[in-house]
């Protein structure tokens, strides 16, 4: 049933999948972010969004190929793929195919989105600018993890606008999920909202949690998250008595014995948590799920062809 139980809720395809694919023009939290982004695309600037694991970089970037694509003009290329050093020319020279390598053929106006970006160095920011200033780049999205200026020159610097992403909020994480599940009664806001800080208010995260208890609920026949399901979902131990009784044990019967019968008894209710109790520390194997996509990088979450 792991690989077919949002099948059982309705819904054609995952629910949550990570991959911006299937929801990239859903964007919330960001909706200002995007418009600032767009306008420096059409007044030709270049930017650099700065954004940690999971913070919507993304999606983001999955919406402006989506609004900028369609006529060859976008280049997208993920920075952790160059060997040394950013070959520029040669992306270029590839918007032509075999003809654009062999006559040395270079568009204008291209849009450039970079991912990544931290992994670009000093020569590459110097290379890129040039080319910025002949006219081949309209504009030079930068998006990576961290904004580091001491890799820039003053020329770069002079034009390079920096756009930081923000945390979202509890009620902005709960749109994201209605969103994509609508009035889906089997988790409520405020199990999303629990959910999203277990997740350390990450959205790839909250995402993935979501996925796990919701395909545990339809798996247990469960109507409805429950606190009591988030506390065993998310491995908060309860205060139990303890059946077993060493004490009085010990009085009856040998040492040896008592600690035989006790471990076999434990044993055994280890093996019967080990059926009923999710744990989600563990992996599941649960085919082309979040699971898989959850510390994959973005140019893995986005299409691998470099020109829109």
């Amino acid at each position: 049933m792991n690989s077919v139980w949002f099948r059982s809720l309705g819904f054609f395809n995952n629910p949550f999948s990570i991959k911006p694919a299937i929801f990239s023009d859903k964007i919330v939290g960001y909706e200002g972010i995007v418009d600032e982004i767009s306008y420096g695309i059409l007044n030709k600037k270049m930017l650099f969004i700065e954004g940690g694991y999971g913070e919507g970089k993304s999606t983001i970037l999955k919406r402006l190929i989506n609004d900028f694509g369609g006529k060859k003009q976008v280049i997208y290329y993920s920075c952790n793929r160059m060997e040394s050093r950013l070959n520029v020319k040669r992306l270029l020279n590839a918007r032509y195919g075999f003809w654009g390598k062999l006559f040395d053929m270079k568009p204008k106006d291209m849009i450039l989105l970079l991912d990544e970006a931290q992994e670009v160095g000093k020569k590459d920011y110097s290379k890129l600018y040039s080319y910025y200033q002949e006219g081949y780049f309209k504009a030079i999205v930068f998006v990576g993890k961290e904004f580091n200026k001491e890799e820039m020159d003053d020329n770069v610097k002079s034009v390079m606008k920096e756009i930081k992403l923000k945390k979202l909020s509890e009620d902005e994480a709960v749109k994201i999920i209605r969103r994509r599940i609508g009035t889906l009664p089997l988790l409520s806001d405020d199990v999303i909202k629990k959910v999203f800080k277990h997740s350390d208010n990450n959205v790839r995260k909250m995402l993935k949690n979501c996925e796990e208890i919701c395909k545990h609920a339809v798996n247990y026949g469960e109507s409805k998250i429950s606190d009591e399901m988030l506390k065993e979902l998310f491995g908060v131990k309860k205060v139990v008595v303890k059946k077993v009784e060493p004490k009085k044990v010990e009085e009856k019967v040998d040492k040896k014995k008592v600690v035989k019968k006790v471990v076999k008894k434990k044993q055994k209710e280890e093996s019967k948590e080990e059926k009923v109790v999710y744990k989600p520390n563990q992996p599941l194997n649960i085919g082309g799920s979040n699971e898989e996509m959850l510390n994959k990088g973005t140019d893995e979450l986005l299409d691998e062809d470099q020109y829109y």
